[in-house]
């Protein structure tokens, strides 16, 4: 702070100190690597799934909406009956008569935020239950199959 500068009333926001651009937070942390692929069959025509790193996902989406949802109620009670950028005639009340609409825009925003993750976590989740599912589907027609290209019971499948 300045010499003979006051401190503000506003609280902080929470976060270490430092940041990036102007939030006074760390940068997020970045992904793991992902795993090695297999080794793919020749012709490269493979899908592979890594089942482990899809649940990852789908925690880390559920996870991220919970942190959205509890940032979403911190920045709408900050908000309450707030006053934008003071009652300053000169300078703080026109700019925040300018401000309303983009400023009810980002709450609107934040609040919708924590579904939009959600959803995300729900399809992910769906994802991973129908490469499953597509697994085991494939897994069992090839039970079906008897070395030479015949079936179970010795006849060939049309």
């Amino acid at each position: 702070m300045a010499p003979g500068q006051q401190p503000s009333d506003h609280p902080t926001v929470p976060g270490p100190i430092g940041g990036y651009r102007n939030a006074p937070v760390s940068d997020p942390a970045a992904p793991a690597a992902p795993a090695a692929l297999p080794a793919l069959p020749a012709g490269g025509a493979a899908l592979v799934v890594d089942f482990g790193a899809l649940t990852a996902a789908v925690t880390a989406a559920g996870s991220a909406a919970g942190h959205a949802q509890d940032a979403a109620v911190r920045l709408q009670n900050a908000a309450a009956g707030a006053e934008l950028w003071g009652d300053d005639p000169g300078l703080g009340q026109p700019f925040g008569d300018a401000f309303a609409g983009s400023r009810q825009d980002l709450l609107d925003t934040v609040r919708e935020l924590p579904k939009l993750l959600e959803g995300l976590a729900d399809d992910l989740a769906a994802a991973r239950r129908g490469f499953a599912d597509a697994e085991d589907s494939a897994t069992t027609l090839a039970q079906g199959f008897t070395p030479g290209g015949g079936t179970p019971g010795g006849g060939v499948r049309a």
